[in-house]
């Protein structure tokens, strides 16, 4: 399916969201309506279709009844646009959505619906034989958006695609040549490649790559549109192109997923790409740490003590926790050779965000509480939600090794995961303007069936980074 805006689509199917009968010009609509939509106790939304025929031909309308409009946001996400996604998902022909004429919705609610209806209309059919009959969503809608959803569209659906890419078609080397010929001549892009990495004492990086044929990398993609401003946001992924635990090797039932422990890369570069298209003034660097974390007679084993980027050492108790160790090293060099304003990291962390927030949720952790704060309200506003958990010093005691500086990770099967992981990637930022947020639930959708999302790729955290950079930062 494809949603395209503002133009003239030839769609005699017909979407309509009211609220009172009488709002509905056709007199055929409003007895239909009558009939049919009839709220029962504790409903707030009733939609059905209505066939008419029209110069000989089936037509439709979908006829969405609204009663209380104060509820009208969670509506939104949690069965108007659903409605709308399965009813053309049945009946494949063109449809349109006119909210130009629409009065019920304000210009946020427009927003969110249009945003949303992007979401449920995503699928990847790269590599099916057969495709199905392309269809539209025409969405008549004010001017003013057009850049904004038209660029969101592009940048969430290259994300989607990125994350879905079997392991074979995504390494460290095929994404660097996708980061290069996306961004090579938008931004400066530096590259320090394996022989560099143990050089400049980037060893977390380095050992974690050991088990691939595919060496790894640590690529900088500086955007400067405000040369005459020094101050810098630096946006930090993990880019771990396929996850098989290294010698802590994951069973099935787990590994089936970890092609998608890169979508935080896959994320940021994408919010990039967006801030680019519709010239954000804001300076941003971007680090994208590339491995893979594989099994081989020369990986990095359990026991192994690394010496860090920031000298401090750090013993490996589980080489599944790898991410910590690109995800530290990148922090620490990024802070030191760019000194940023704000620093945000994040990328599918732990099984343990899953549990404690679900694949609704994402975990944000960090040191200021203000901002923390103020992402947290506008995740919920815009239904891309984070919730803070505490940075919670004294559990990194239960990290503290005998024979190094720290563990990377704590041996307790029940803990908070999520918190000493974050407590973990602390001891390399001290900027106070950093957050970290774990998307290990939200990144994807991985079994059952999800109304807004195609299962897999959610592309989680592109609209949210957005909203950041442009409304908080």
């Amino acid at each position: 399916m494809k949603i395209k805006f503002w133009q003239n689509l030839n769609a005699e199917n017909q979407i309509i969201i009211f609220q009172k009968d009488e709002d509905l010009k056709e007199l055929s609509m409003q007895k239909f309506s009558q009939q049919k939509l009839q709220f029962k106790k504790g409903e707030n939304v009733k939609a059905d279709i209505f066939p008419e025929i029209k110069n000989n031909k089936v037509v439709y309308t979908l006829l969405i009844k609204i009663k209380n409009l104060k509820k009208l946001d969670d509506e939104l996400e949690s069965n108007i646009v659903p409605q709308i996604a399965n009813t053309i998902k049945k009946i494949k022909w063109n449809w349109l959505l006119d909210l130009k004429k629409d009065n019920l919705l304000n210009e946020n609610q427009k927003k969110l619906l249009t945003e949303l209806l992007i979401q449920a209309f995503y699928k990847f059919d790269k590599y099916l034989s057969k495709k199905e009959k392309q269809y539209s969503l025409g969405v008549n809608i004010n001017k003013d958006l057009e850049n904004h959803l038209i660029t969101l569209q592009n940048s969430l659906y290259f994300t989607k695609d990125l994350v879905n890419e079997p392991p074979t078609a995504i390494n460290p080397e095929s994404m660097e040549e996708v980061i290069k010929k996306r961004f090579k001549t938008k931004v400066k892009i530096k590259t320090i490649k394996w022989e560099q990495l143990q050089k400049l004492w980037l060893n977390g990086i380095f050992y974690v790559w050991k088990g691939s044929k595919y060496p790894p990398r640590l690529i900088i993609l500086e955007y400067r549109p405000n040369k005459k401003d020094s101050r810098n946001i630096a946006l930090i992924w993990k880019g771990v192109t396929f996850d098989a635990w290294g010698y802590n090797l994951k069973p099935t039932g787990y590994i089936e997923d970890m092609k998608s422990d890169m979508a935080g890369a896959a994320t940021v570069l994408w919010i990039l790409d967006y801030a680019i298209k519709t010239n954000l003034n804001k300076n941003i660097v971007v680090a994208v740490p590339l491995v893979e974390n594989l099994v081989s007679d020369r990986s990095f084993k359990p026991w192994d003590i690394i010496k860090m980027y920031n000298w401090k050492t750090v013993e490996v108790w589980n080489t599944d926790a790898e991410w910590r160790l690109i995800l530290a090293d990148s922090l620490a060099y990024i802070e030191k050779n760019y000194k940023p304003e704000y620093v945000f990291d994040f990328a599918t962390l732990t099984g343990a965000q899953l549990i404690a927030l679900g694949n609704k949720i994402a975990a944000i952790l960090g040191k200021n509480e203000n901002l923390i704060k103020k992402i947290q309200k506008l995740s919920w506003q815009i239904k891309e939600r984070v919730w803070e958990l505490p940075l919670f010093g004294k559990y990194f005691e239960w990290m503290k090794s005998e024979i190094a500086d720290m563990n990377n990770i704590f041996w307790w099967k029940w803990g908070p995961w999520t918190i000493t992981a974050a407590l973990f990637l602390s001891q390399f930022v001290k900027n106070k303007n950093w957050c970290h947020f774990d998307i290990a639930g939200p990144a994807g959708i991985f079994s059952g069936k999800d109304p807004l999302y195609w299962h897999w790729a959610t592309g989680f955290w592109v609209r949210l980074g957005i909203e950041i950079l442009k409304n908080i930062l």
